[in-house]
Parts: C-alpha cells; sequence; structure tokens
C-alpha cells in the first residue's frame, strides 16, 4: 500500500514539474514578444480570450519576482477600462502561468476621461475583495467615500475601522488606487455612526447573542436525550420487570458465585471450627 502511495506522489511530482515548465517556456516567450517592440494583449497573451477593450492595451513591462512568485505587468491604454476587466485579466494571468501574484498597473493617455473614484467605489471594493480577502475590504461597503484634492476621507457606518487599520485595509488600498488611476492618494478611515445606526447595530448584537444561547439550550437538549437514550439502552433498564437491587441486598455483580444455602452452611462451619482451633492452641500455649 505505502508502495502505491509513494508511486502515485512521484507521477503526480513529475506531472507538476512538467506543468510548471511548461509554463515557465510561455512565461520567457510572452517576455520574448514583449522585447521585439510594444505589443497589445491579444498579441503577446493570444489565448486570452475577451471582447473587452484591455485586449488593445499597450504592454509596457514584464517583470517576474521570483522570490515571490509574483508577475508585474504595465498596460498603457487611450481609453478607460472597467475594474472588473482588470481583475479578469489578473485572474487569467494567475491560473495560465502558475503565478501566486500578479502586480498589474494602468498608465493612461492623458487625454482619457477616467471616471470618478466615487462612482467606481463599489467596484473598488469588490476588485480589492478578490485580490486581498484577507484584508475584509467588504466592512466599506457600508461607507461613503469624500475626494478631497489628494485624500481620501472614508466615513464607515459600521464598527470596524480600527480592524481595517490594524489588516493595513488603508495601505491595500492606496496602491490598489495608484496601481487603477495612477494617482496617489493618503487614506482616512473613521467612524461616524448615527444613533439609527447604532440602534441597529446593539439589535443585531442582542439577536446574535439570542440565537446563540438557543443554539446552546438546543445542543443541551439534545445532549441530555442522547445520555437517556444510552441509559434506555442498558439491558437491564430495558428490561419492563427489572427491580434495581436493595441497600439491604446490595449489589452483586453477574460474575460473582452465587451459593446454594447448603452450602454456604458448610462453609461458614468449617471457618467457626478453624477460629475455634486457633483459639484453644493460643490458649495452651500461654498457660505454658
Amino acid at each position: 500500500m505505502f508502495a502505491f502511495f509513494l508511486k502515485q506522489n512521484m507521477i503526480q511530482s513529475k506531472t507538476q514539474k512538467r506543468e510548471n515548465k511548461k509554463a515557465q517556456n510561455i512565461r520567457k516567450e510572452a517576455i520574448k514578444k514583449m522585447e521585439q517592440k510594444p505589443k497589445k494583449v491579444g498579441e503577446i497573451f493570444s489565448d486570452y480570450k475577451t471582447n473587452a477593450n484591455i485586449k488593445y492595451a499597450e504592454v509596457k513591462g514584464l517583470n517576474i519576482i521570483k522570490k515571490t512568485n509574483t508577475l508585474q505587468v504595465i498596460l498603457y491604454l487611450d481609453e478607460y477600462i472597467e475594474i472588473k476587466e482588470i481583475w479578469y485579466f489578473e485572474n487569467f494571468l494567475k491560473e495560465r502561468f502558475k503565478f501566486q501574484h500578479i502586480d498589474l498597473k494602468i498608465e493612461y493617455h492623458e487625454k482619457v476621461e477616467k471616471k470618478e473614484i466615487q462612482k467606481e467605489w463599489k467596484n473598488i471594493i469588490a476588485y480589492m475583495s478578490h485580490k486581498y480577502p484577507l484584508a475584509k475590504p467588504m466592512l466599506l461597503l457600508k461607507s461613503e467615500l469624500q475626494v478631497k484634492e489628494n485624500n481620501l476621507l472614508i466615513e464607515m457606518h459600521i464598527k470596524g475601522a480600527d480592524f481595517l487599520k490594524a489588516k493595513k485595509t488603508d495601505k491595500e488600498l492606496q496602491k490598489t488606487i495608484k496601481n487603477l488611476f495612477g494617482k496617489e492618494y493618503t487614506i482616512e478611515i473613521t467612524e461616524k455612526i448615527s444613533a439609527n445606526e447604532m440602534k441597529e447595530i446593539q439589535e443585531t448584537i442582542k439577536k446574535q447573542e439570542e440565537q446563540m444561547i438557543a443554539k446552546i439550550e438546543e445542543e443541551n437538549k439534545q445532549y441530555v436525550k442522547n445520555q437517556e437514550d444510552s441509559i434506555e439502552n442498558i439491558p437491564e433498564y430495558s428490561d419492563p420487570d427489572y427491580m434495581p437491587p436493595t441497600e439491604e441486598e446490595g449489589y452483586l455483580p453477574e460474575e460473582m458465585e452465587i451459593l446454594e444455602p447448603e452450602e454456604e452452611r458448610r462453609i461458614h462451619l468449617r471457618k467457626t471450627r478453624k477460629r475455634q482451633r486457633k483459639l484453644y492452641q493460643n490458649k495452651r500455649h500461654n498457660s505454658k
């Protein structure tokens, strides 16, 4: 059995090595194509099928960071591209070339009219949720965004500002916006919770506590029922004619031998004679 599993592991290892080697060859070929002259995404990555305008983006740079298994890509466009299309392309690169991370930067022609960050706010959060799930950016959905020059002011309507700062979500957001819009902002996350919103939060917490208590009570009831069922399954307790032993009788284990009255009387007589004989011998010894 061990030999079988060892053989399977060796086969899987060889298959993985072939796939990695194939991916490396494709990477080299893509970089070689790009180095010849500036080319479009659709030309370098010909197997990426899409109708989005990202396929016409010019690939200005490709770089591989082996230490972190990261592919860096710089795209240049003369028209605005939807954020979701950027995510689809990144996901293709990860799966196709077996990279762990994709660092993609967008550069626009100066005459391109970009969408406002406020209008793209939910799309930015969705993009970050795919890219940085551990940063918990979905908490930002219940927030309002204000753009003041180079500052982004985020007012959350739920608790969690300190949590997001501890997760460095503000830093990841700063990097994401710079990569997508080509401009660096300072990020400030605060909480602004109204009386009604606070009441909602308290009601939600109370409801969660009640649900937890109800769950614990249900589990306790089930535990008690299981204990009762286990007792009923013991043969002696299942027998309707079973009578538990009284204190006088005591509890007699099944394996203990039960003696007949006559035999018990004989044993008692032998023990009595033995004690009398011993007393007589002691008495004679003391008289001497």
